[in-house]
């Protein structure tokens, strides 16, 4: 889901808060830091240095085995489609040590066509040297990572100027592919009527988190938003990554989204993280955000604890604000 700021509400709100809480102070910052993020360690994670100069690449972790989040500098010598590809076969140092890539090295695009949308990769021979038994995980990882674009919706693939209904298996790619097709799949439910809901998790150790996607297949007469929210707070069903969210959590009312695109979560005091009940991870706040902005209408995400907007982050920031996307990512990227 593509995610735009919401100027018109975010400012005036920051504003009126930064006014009131200037005159009650920030609360106790003795308790900052505290937040087990991964393997029982403490880190504050912090902001990268400039996010536009990096695109988001979905990357397999060499010791989890999952696809995570990487971002991978920019190549400002060519265009933005060539450097994602670039990134991800002959130049993989722009990646992290601990991720790497599953297409083939050698592979190159002889030429892309980009339509309203739709993002037509025509691609080397090559490509095609690659384990079948990864090519889910594979085109995961590049439709994932095109699909970062505001610009690209569905990718289509062709080898040597061919279009193709197949690649390496009996897996369909002749109607494109968008994020639909689920990255790190759970199924929970072997029900047709089902849906998808995705999750973001952590993994890797408190000075180098990684974000792992997670899309896990429910039922679908659940509701999405509740059932993900709960999902954060029970934590993964899988091994290798974790949630940040205390398994004490809960939420006391029903999510209330209005039609700006807001989402309001009001939590009770499980959701604070020191000791003193002052202030919420910040790094729990970037699962939620990140998490409830893929779904459908939601565009930010506004959090009370016990119906009270007098809540700071670890990076004394008001989580009543509604935080976008944009606002929280990255937080936490493989770098």
């Amino acid at each position: 889901m593509k995610v735009n700021w919401i100027k018109k509400m975010i400012v005036p709100v920051m504003a009126m808060l930064l006014v009131y809480y200037a005159g009650v102070g920030w609360g106790n910052q003795d308790n900052i830091n505290q937040v087990n993020t991964i393997n029982g360690l403490t880190e504050t994670v912090g902001n990268m240095e400039n996010p536009e100069e990096f695109h988001v690449v979905y990357g397999l972790h060499e010791s989890t085995n999952y696809l995570v989040r990487s971002m991978a500098e920019i190549n400002p010598n060519i265009r933005w489609v060539d450097s994602v590809f670039e990134a991800m076969t002959n130049d993989r140092t722009r990646l992290s040590g601990s991720v790497t890539s599953l297409v083939p090295e050698d592979a190159y695009i002889i030429n892309y066509y980009l339509d309203e949308g739709a993002l037509t990769l025509n691609l080397s021979r090559e490509f095609l040297d690659y384990d079948p038994a990864y090519e889910r995980q594979l085109l995961s990882s590049l439709v994932w990572s095109y699909t970062e674009s505001e610009e690209v919706e569905r990718v289509f693939f062709q080898i040597e100027g061919e279009p193709v209904n197949n690649l390496n298996s009996p897996f369909n790619v002749g109607n494109g592919l968008t994020r639909a097709m689920g990255i790190n799949l759970e199924f929970e439910t072997q029900s047709a009527n089902s849906q998808q809901v995705l999750l973001y998790f952590l993994a890797g150790s408190s000075q180098n988190p990684y974000l792992v996607p997670v899309t896990r297949v429910v039922d679908a007469s659940i509701d999405p938003v509740a059932y993900a929210v709960n999902a954060l707070i029970s934590g993964p069903q899988g091994a290798g990554y974790v949630s940040v969210l205390s398994h004490g959590t809960q939420l006391l009312e029903e999510p209330f989204l209005t039609e700006d695109g807001v989402l309001t979560l009001n939590f009770d005091q499980g959701l604070f993280f020191d000791q003193g009940r002052t202030q919420v991870s910040s790094v729990a706040i970037m699962q939620l955000v990140m998490t409830l902005t893929e779904q459908a209408g939601i565009d930010s995400v506004s959090v009370l604890v016990q119906d009270s907007s007098r809540v700071f982050d670890d990076n004394t920031r008001p989580i009543a604000v509604p935080a976008t996307r944009t606002f929280v990512d990255p937080f936490v990227q493989a770098q």
